[in-house]
């Protein structure tokens, strides 16, 4: 069974790069959280990987700490992929199938 997205280093590493987002502005989880409408706990749950951040709680939350989500996002997929080590798919020939007869 393939293992979840949560559990990939991939994820893990995006995570610890907002969390060091949020630290570097001097915000608590219980500040980020409260003015997110969440509990702490929520805010605790996704920093160590137990609960799945979306895109739309991954915006909000970068705006609120004052993370640019672009860069944030493009500096990541940076880290974690540097260069294509496998090799890409090739599309099958384009040549037009035979007619059965």
């Amino acid at each position: 069974m393939a293992r979840t997205t949560v559990h990939r280093p991939e994820y893990k590493a995006l995570l610890k790069r907002v969390r060091e987002g949020r630290v570097e502005a001097g915000l608590t989880q219980v500040a980020v959280a409260s003015a997110l409408g969440r509990p702490s706990s929520w805010l605790s749950d996704v920093e160590v990987g137990i609960r799945r951040l979306d895109p739309v709680e991954l915006l909000d939350l970068c705006e609120l700490v004052g993370l640019d989500v672009v860069q944030l996002i493009a500096e990541w997929s940076a880290e974690v992929r540097p260069k294509p080590q496998k090799k890409k798919l090739k599309p099958k020939d384009s040549s037009v199938p035979r007619r059965r007869t």
